[in-house]
């Protein structure tokens, strides 16, 4: 069946519509989510979710997909492959160029250089494409900027590729992440991270296709939205921590474990609707993903240096950076609001 006639009529027609009256209009709940996916990558990277075995293989399922899902609501192929370009290239690459130049490739070799400063990732002439191998710099999350460009450029040659036919799109995506589970389940590694786009493809189609067919807009109860909850949570946590060797077993746990975990969180945030500094940190996450680890560090080394004799606390760690993403945000978008995705620095072609 021709699906595209009624889907892509949507994104072509009628999408427009839609984006142009949300321009200036956040849509809450969705910052909410994005809110807590970066407050638990920052959790993450704080070691604030190691504490319980079952409780973090659950969140480690549902960390990335949640952000790839999220990244994909919104996907439109806008007028053409060179604005679909340029948009992409202003709103990831510039962000993630600038950063990674920055924060992975400028600042550790001074740091090197002058200071002695040791890193256990690459240092050098070589951190200008670590990134691409060994795939190893000091300001790792922000490889997720870059996973997300290629993800984007993927799914849109594959949308031109299909021609409009849904059932070839459900194939081809469906092969994607095939492809990208195999990769990593095997530990074949890709370069440029690759691999990643790959296994988290699924991910962000089922964004991007829940988001075009309505099933997040449909109106749902906050009494069915309740009871969805801790069936979701039990979902992905039975699955999540499913141990099993086949890759076929594996492969619908993650995905299925992954979706539930989604879902629970969206759902949450359309039940609260919005959260005090949550919701803030979601529309500013970007803000947040470049800058937080870089933070971290720093905060560690200072710890160590005032306290020599105390381990940092780590959710001291967690709540400090945090409470510094609040300073940091509007530095951000006043100085730099061409590299953390607020202006665009190149127009369409």
């Amino acid at each position: 069946m021709l699906i595209s006639q009624s889907f892509y009529n949507i994104t072509s027609q009628t999408g427009k519509k839609y984006y142009l009256c949300r321009m200036n209009q956040r849509i809450r709940y969705i910052d909410t989510a994005k809110g807590i996916c970066i407050c638990l990558v920052v959790a993450f990277h704080c070691n604030l979710l190691h504490y319980s075995e079952g409780l973090d293989n659950m969140l480690g399922v549902i960390r990335m997909p949640l952000y790839y899902f999220l990244s994909g609501l919104f996907f439109k192929l806008y007028d053409g492959y060179g604005s679909f370009v340029v948009k992409k290239v202003n709103r990831l690459l510039i962000p993630f160029l600038f950063f990674y130049l920055l924060t992975s490739v400028l600042l550790p070799n001074i740091l090197y250089q002058f200071l002695g400063y040791h890193f256990e990732t690459v240092v050098g002439w070589r951190s200008l494409y670590a990134f691409i191998y060994p795939e190893q710099f000091p300001n790792i999350p922000i490889w997720f900027l870059w996973s997300l460009f290629v993800s984007n450029i993927i799914f849109y040659a594959v949308i031109l590729g299909c021609r409009g036919r849904e059932s070839i799109l459900f194939v081809s995506v469906f092969i994607l992440g095939l492809a990208g589970f195999a990769l990593n389940h095997f530990h074949i590694n890709l370069p440029a991270f690759i691999d990643n786009s790959l296994l988290y493809a699924p991910f962000f189609f089922s964004g991007h296709y829940a988001w075009k067919r309505g099933y997040l807009q449909s109106t749902l109860s906050r009494a069915s939205l309740g009871l969805a909850l801790p069936v979701l949570l039990v979902i992905s946590y039975v699955l999540s921590n499913v141990d099993a060797d086949s890759m076929w077993v594996q492969m619908p746990c993650f995905w299925i474990s992954g979706i539930a975990g989604i879902f629970f969180v969206l759902f949450l945030s359309r039940l609260v609707d919005s959260l005090p500094l949550i919701t803030y940190y979601g529309r500013y996450s970007i803000m947040i993903l470049v800058s937080h680890l870089v933070v971290i560090q720093c905060l560690q080394k200072l710890l160590t240096y005032v306290l020599p004799n105390v381990q940092p606390s780590d959710t001291l760690i967690f709540i400090a950076t945090l409470l510094l993403s609040l300073l940091l945000i509007p530095l951000m978008k006043k100085y730099i609001p061409y590299f953390v995705a607020q202006k665009d620095l190149l127009h369409s072609i």
